[in-house]
């Protein structure tokens, strides 16, 4: 559940708002040190990097994106790696390479969830150039998706993606801590492409590409069954460790399934198997998010299924993004 004040950022609290002179120097203090950043230690990779990220915080879509990207891309003859922050994680060492063996109390549950998906190549770590450097000697890519990093400077970048709730937008507007915003609006005008996951894309919305995220039937964890309508699972109980997890829950209810009760989780929460028989409770089936699904594991006392998500977005900004990293390899070409 979320705390008062995340809440208050997004249901018009004007409490929030005593919060501004924090604001005020947060931004004083965080456009200082992009300044000193950019000018003196941003560090370009030798390959083209496509940052996703968000000017908010909480969760925006953004891991969606990245496995489309990843999709599509190598579809069209890129040589496809990701780096990731592997929040959650714990790894032998940074940077880590994922292998196939990895597990998310490892790596993290959102890099994971991005190495099953597409098979690319995914390399964690908070430094996200000594991520790119691993990434570039262990792996033969042509082309690098950092997941999230639009706020990590010291790396180069050459095209930016930001990814904006549709639902819940920027919220009340206000930087952190007064609101969501790690960075002002302004800070849009200045990416290559805004995706807005799901909403109507308004007057406001100009220049903006909508993603939509298609809901698979649900798939059981143990993969020991196929996939059936979700009408099929009986009573469900919902759980969800995501950004925000309502929208998780309003998919199902939309989808028709039949829900007895809904836990929202903290974003990266771990999964036991007594929290488990916890979230199911009464209900015949416990159903999660794909993500919350790879840090879980059904010990045969819970009925445990997951809602694969795919994004669907316009062919048109496809051919656009490809335009773009096709101007990025010439002007690399050149530099070499």
């Amino acid at each position: 559940m979320l705390s008062p004040l995340p809440k208050a950022w997004y249901d018009g609290s004007l409490w929030p708002k005593l919060l501004v002179p924090f604001s005020a120097l947060f931004h004083m203090i965080s456009r200082l040190r992009r300044w000193y950043i950019c000018r003196y230690r941003q560090v370009e990779p030798q390959v083209p990097v496509i940052v996703v990220g968000n000017i908010s915080v909480g969760g925006t879509g953004k891991t969606p994106l990245v496995i489309w990207l990843c999709e599509h891309l190598t579809e069209k003859g890129y040589r496809v790696g990701v780096v990731s922050r592997g929040y959650g994680g714990n790894a032998p060492t940074y940077p880590y390479h994922l292998q196939a063996d990895s597990r998310a109390e490892q790596v993290g549950d959102e890099p994971l969830l991005i190495a099953r998906r597409t098979g690319v190549p995914v390399v964690v770590g908070a430094d996200r150039l000594a991520a790119i450097e691993l990434l570039l000697h262990s792996a033969d890519v042509d082309l690098i998706i950092s997941d999230d990093g639009l706020q990590h400077y010291r790396m180069g970048r050459h095209i930016e993606i930001a990814v904006i709730d549709g639902d819940r937008q920027l919220g009340n507007g206000l930087l952190l801590p007064a609101g969501p915003l790690r960075e002002t609006s302004r800070r849009l005008s200045e990416v290559d492409f805004i995706i807005q996951n799901g909403g109507e894309l308004g007057t406001e919305a100009k220049g903006r590409y909508q993603m939509l995220l298609e809901p698979d039937p649900p798939t059981p964890v143990d993969g020991e069954a196929e996939q059936v309508p979700i009408e099929q699972l009986g009573s469900l109980a919902l759980a969800a460790g995501i950004g925000n997890p309502q929208r998780f829950f309003s998919l199902v209810t939309q989808l028709g399934g039949n829900v007895v009760k809904e836990t929202p989780l903290a974003d990266h929460c771990g999964f036991n198997p007594q929290l488990l028989l916890q979230l199911q409770g009464e209900a015949a089936c416990l159903l999660v998010t794909e993500k919350d699904a790879v840090k879980c594991q059904s010990n045969g006392h819970v009925n445990l299924w997951y809602l694969p998500i795919s994004a669907q977005l316009p062919d048109h900004f496809l051919s656009q993004l490809c335009d773009r990293i096709n101007q990025e390899d010439r002007v690399n070409h050149v530099k070499r």
